[in-house]
């Protein structure tokens, strides 16, 4: 199969047909690329899906379309310390309270009341 021929006989009649006139052959394949990333595509999928040789070209020709990824793992990293700090309180607290309740004091005023 030759890339020109199915180029003047198949893509440019059908690209015209479609109402896109003068796109090219890899105007697709950075469109469906640019569609992968942008609904949260991971990096070795677009790869695979795309045929290239390793991630490496991949994120080289796209890699300025996952701006996001460092939100994402921002916030996924913000989310676990949150929720660490948030059991380690609950530890303190549930240790505290047992604490006042062996020496007989309520949880709270702790002035036994």
């Amino acid at each position: 199969m030759r890339h020109l021929a199915v180029c003047r006989r198949h893509f440019i009649p059908a690209a015209a047909r479609a109402g896109v006139p003068g796109t090219r052959w890899h105007d697709r394949r950075r469109t469906c690329a640019s569609l992968l990333i942008a609904g949260g595509g991971h990096p070795k999928a677009v790869m695979e899906r795309l045929g290239h040789s390793s991630i490496t070209v991949t994120l080289d020709r796209y890699g300025h379309l996952f701006p996001a990824l460092d939100d994402a793992l921002t916030a996924g990293l913000d989310e676990r310390i949150r929720a660490a700090t948030a059991d380690q309180l609950g530890t303190h607290l549930a240790r505290s309270e047992a604490g006042e309740a062996k020496n007989g004091l309520r949880a709270g005023r702790g002035d036994g009341t």
